[in-house]
């Protein structure tokens, strides 16, 4: 079964809580899913072990002081049910077996975990923005588990996000594409760790058929970038 996180509607006087059918099209094609609301601590590590896969989706901006910022003006709502979760259950399912998959936002909250604060960009105005969930805003850089390296369009729905260096290594993540960013600096856009992945782009609205083999090779207990 995989445990989808559930948001707030960007109306939030609407009342409702739920996820995308885009979510739940997508990741049905590994298992069942199931909305994740929010929930108690021990409530959740009740739950936690039923779950092959929990995914934390796209949402409103990150809270700032999750990454040392005051509050401003290029700093959009945070999405206080996504937020509960990342502060409160998101560690026991990082300490699990359970696979934790990040999608734009999610990348991100992933990101602070892994303690990337020092690279995080309120806001990226040079970045391209795609008009609509489907378009194909820029190039990413890809380097798969053979070694073989290529580049390929993806969809960018995001003004914040992870700014490194171009000559940046990391001992406990692995960089699965990034994005140029300037001459010196690229910005992150996959990760994997030791149970999780993370994706900056949104694989689920276009069927991303590279993703789905990404976390096919991670259920299967394997790295997308082997060891």
């Amino acid at each position: 079964m995989i445990g989808i996180v559930a948001k707030r509607k960007d109306d939030e006087d609407s009342g409702f809580v739920g996820i995308l059918e885009y979510y739940t099209d997508y990741f049905s094609q590994f298992e069942p899913t199931v909305l994740i609301p929010p929930l108690t601590l021990h409530d959740w590590v009740e739950i936690l072990p039923t779950l092959s896969m929990v995914v934390l989706p796209g949402g409103g901006d990150l809270i700032t002081t999750r990454y040392g910022s005051v509050p401003n003006h290029n700093a959009g709502n945070p999405d206080y049910l996504l937020e509960y979760f990342d502060q409160t259950l998101l560690t026991s399912a990082l300490n699990s077996n359970t696979l934790v998959v990040g999608i734009c936002r999610g990348l991100q909250s992933l990101g602070i975990q892994c303690g990337l604060q020092k690279y995080f960009r309120s806001h990226l105005p040079n970045h391209p923005h795609s008009i609509n969930w489907q378009d194909t805003a820029h190039n990413i850089s890809i380097t798969d588990r053979d070694g073989t390296s290529w580049t390929r369009l993806t969809n960018s729905l995001h003004h914040q996000g992870f700014v490194i260096p171009t000559t940046e290594t990391f001992n406990d993540i692995r960089i699965l594409a990034t994005a140029d960013y300037g001459k010196t600096e690229k910005i992150i856009e996959a990760f994997e760790g030791n149970n999780f992945l993370a994706v900056q782009w949104h694989p689920e609205v276009v069927n991303d058929l590279m993703v789905i083999r990404w976390i096919n090779t991670r259920l299967a207990g394997q790295w997308v970038y082997p060891l």
